[in-house]
């Protein structure tokens, strides 16, 4: 077999990248959806694989492309659960989200022993479908989660992973690192962490929010409990849903187009990198093209398997 000298290099870089990439297995990234609808479009064909809305229905957008996973928000918004109720008596998704927030007053604001009842009632039969069902979404009471999932035994129901969600300060992924761990030690469940982000108190500049992202998600992704991850920001800078968390995590500009953030999460590169990507494809084309006339078959074969893992490893190093 024959190979060019200038195919050897690109056979180098390829196994090198491919020894350093971190592993692919990995959570599944998704996305706490709270904007405009047609915005979606822009976030598909990369790492998103599913998506939530606390209590609205799915977007066509994302038909096809991401999994929807509903939300029982809470008796607020028993309305809009009869309408989820009623799309999934036409088709049953894959798993159900369970009570916002219930250990806020300002969220769906429930007893442990009231929200173990709500859930018998509208969650568990979904449950016996074989539907997964989350724990209720608290956000930082354990204590009120483990009165829940006590309730909820003494009358017959159960959760099949706990889902959290986490807030603070930019410099402040020690805690919620803490707080995963507590709780998986506590429940021994899988989790899914469907919020996560910065709040508007917790300080940092554009570059330090992301860097917490960036560190948050990489720590989730390499702990082999946390099953999905959902950040805090498909939203508009401009338009975060309240005050409390910082417009810093957000993923989009005003006009819809997608903030360096979102880049990261979509591609596990900056926009920076992944136009250099774009340049750096090129060129290993052109390589390719220019030593196909020297190569053999089996060289060729090479090249053609190579060169595509040597540039998902260079992505996947981008990520770590």
């Amino acid at each position: 077999m024959q190979l060019s000298l200038n195919i050897l290099p690109l056979l180098s870089l390829a196994l090198v990248l491919l020894a350093f990439a971190p592993s692919t297995e990995a959570h599944q990234r998704g996305l706490a959806w709270g904007t405009n609808d047609s915005w979606g479009s822009k976030l598909t064909g990369g790492l998103y694989t599913w998506y939530w809305h606390w209590q609205d229905g799915p977007n066509r957008v994302f038909d096809g492309k991401l999994e929807f996973v509903p939300c029982f928000w809470g008796k607020k918004y028993a309305s809009l659960w009869q309408a989820r109720k009623s799309e999934m008596a036409q088709k049953l998704p894959k798993a159900i989200l369970a009570f916002n927030e219930p250990d806020i007053a300002s969220q769906s604001n429930l007893q442990p022993a009231e929200a173990a009842r709500l859930f018998q009632q509208e969650l568990q039969p979904y449950r016996r479908k074989g539907v997964r069902v989350s724990s209720p979404q608290i956000v930082w009471n354990v204590d009120w989660l483990s009165s829940f999932m006590k309730e909820c035994n003494k009358i017959g129901c159960d959760a099949d992973f706990i889902a959290l969600h986490w807030y603070g300060g930019y410099n402040e992924l020690q805690k919620l690192k803490d707080y995963v761990t507590r709780v998986y030690r506590t429940f021994n469940k899988p989790i899914w962490i469907t919020e996560y982000g910065v709040t508007s108190a917790g300080g940092g500049s554009q570059a330090q929010v992301k860097q917490f992202h960036v560190d948050a998600t990489n720590w989730l992704n390499s702990q082999h409990y946390v099953e999905r991850a959902s950040s805090f920001g498909a939203f508009a800078v401009s338009n975060p849903p309240d005050a409390f968390g910082s417009s810093k995590n957000a993923l989009f500009n005003s006009n819809g187009s997608l903030r360096d953030l979102a880049y990261w999460y979509v591609h596990g590169a900056s926009k920076r990198d992944v136009v250099d990507d774009a340049v750096v494809d090129e060129a290993v084309d052109g390589a390719i093209e220019e030593d196909k006339g020297s190569a053999s078959a089996d060289g060729d074969r090479i090249l053609q398997a190579s060169v595509p893992k040597a540039r998902f490893a260079k992505r996947r190093l981008d990520q770590a």
